[in-house]
């Protein structure tokens, strides 16, 4: 059976490629990238011919805009009249000369639209200005609030660090120990923070709402304290005064005692024997 059957000629392949295919080897094949296959974009007869338009009519705006910026040469008809009616180059309109000296702008409109609506480039263009100068604002206003807000962080460091040194004169006035606080409760405070990984916005909240009251028991604390070490200062100040006007008036006591217990000086006639008399001092 088998012997007489035909042989599928379907079946093998190899019949129907080239005979250089079979030879090449599969790994060439898969080295090489494959190159995508980008079709190009096929224009019509309308769309070319409205792309030319569009192009011919931005060169010329291109020449105009050359041509408005050069200066009228003096060989103009035109320019020759306005000399003869007395107009001198350089110089303004009008006869005291506030008018305008540069001719008016020239805006070209090639679009479909009213003189006050904008070109839709013009227009895209414009907000999106509007929107830079909107981004750097708000970008300014975040940093002058984040400025502000390390400037009174600083500054409570200042008034705590303040409270601490007067803290400190006070006690070495009073004969009395410094008591230095242990930070342990920060650090437990800073150990929960960070295992919290979930922050809810109303925590935060009441976080701030403690801290700006912790701040403000804080600085009437160290205003307290400051108000306690002036009034002693003056206190001291007083005593020293007291002290001084003392010493003082003991000195003068002291200087009038002495005055008091000096001996008169005597005052001797010599006569003309030339004999001194005897004073008897009682």
């Amino acid at each position: 059976m088998a012997e007489n059957e035909e042989d599928d000629y379907m079946g093998d392949l190899s019949h129907f490629l080239p005979p250089g295919a079979s030879s090449l080897p599969s790994k060439t094949a898969s080295n090489k990238p494959e190159v995508p296959n980008k079709k190009r974009k096929v224009f019509n007869w309308h769309e070319r011919k409205k792309l030319k338009r569009e192009q011919k009519q931005i060169e010329e705006d291109q020449k105009t805009l050359v041509n408005l910026e050069s200066a009228i040469p003096e060989s103009n008809i035109g320019f020759k009249m306005l000399k003869q009616m007395g107009y001198t180059p350089g110089s303004a309109l009008g006869k005291e000369g506030s008018g305008r000296s540069e001719p008016v702008g020239l805006e070209i409109r090639r679009g479909r639209a009213g003189i006050g609506k904008e070109d839709d480039k013009v227009e895209k263009m414009r907000k999106e200005m509007e929107k830079a100068k909107r981004d750097r604002r708000t970008e300014e206003e975040l940093m002058e609030t984040f400025g502000s807000h390390l400037k009174e962080r600083w500054k409570d460091k200042r008034i705590v660090s303040n409270f601490h040194k007067a803290d400190a004169v006070l006690a070495q006035l009073e004969n009395r120990e410094v008591v230095t606080e242990k930070k342990e409760e920060e650090d437990v405070g800073k150990d929960e923070e960070e295992e919290e990984e979930e922050p809810i916005t109303e925590e935060i909240t009441s976080q701030d709402k403690t801290t700006q009251t912790e701040n403000e028991n804080t600085i009437e604390e160290i205003i307290k304290a400051m108000n306690l070490l002036c009034a002693k200062v003056e206190n001291m100040d007083k005593e020293l005064q007291q002290i001084k006007s003392q010493q003082h008036d003991y000195k003068n006591a002291e200087l009038s005692r002495s005055e008091d217990l000096k001996i008169p000086e005597l005052q001797v006639d010599v006569g003309e024997d030339n004999v001194i008399p005897v004073v008897q001092l009682e």
